[in-house]
């Protein structure tokens, strides 16, 4: 078995990604207000925009829209953000970190919970974080506990009396 070192990436929130995606789009389209699905079709937004591309496409074969405003392609994107985190559809495997609350409503095959000593609250918050945590797992979980005195695992919400 290796042990790293192993490198991941920190997820950003949905309004953060939605946010850089439509960067993308500003910088391939300069002040654009309007884009025509052949704008989205060109090979420049084949890496950045690929699922908008295809949305963009069905449109103009369902419904005959050639242009879509501004609003609309950010409500797109921002739906195609949320469907791709929410059922995992990623281009490759790698290790992904996020905090609990990014993780909600969403499974992976293992879990790494890295529970620090920052996390304040009363027993029921602290239960319902951990419970959280390590129910996203399909497969396997493991805690991490950062605990420097060895008296934090005696301590809600790891106490068996809970």
């Amino acid at each position: 078995m290796c042990a790293g070192p192993y490198h991941f990436h920190w997820e950003d929130r949905e309004d953060d990604e939605t946010a850089r995606i439509l960067r993308q789009i500003d910088l391939l389209f300069d002040g654009w207000e309007s884009l025509s699905t052949v704008d989205l079709a060109s090979p420049l937004t084949a890496n950045s925009v690929g699922d908008l591309r295809e949305w963009a496409n069905r449109r103009l074969r369902l419904v005959g829209q050639e242009v879509l405003d501004r609003e609309a392609v950010s409500q797109v994107v921002m739906r195609l953000v949320r469907r791709r985190r929410a059922f995992g559809a990623t281009h490759q495997r790698r290790l992904t970190a996020m905090t609990i609350h990014q993780a909600k409503n969403r499974e992976f095959d293992f879990v790494v919970v890295v529970w620090p000593m920052q996390i304040k609250g009363d027993a029921l918050r602290l239960r319902r974080l951990l419970y959280n945590a390590i129910t996203r797992a399909k497969q396997g979980a493991l805690v991490i506990v950062e605990d420097p005195k060895r008296d934090r695992l005696s301590l809600s919400p790891f106490k068996a009396s809970l």
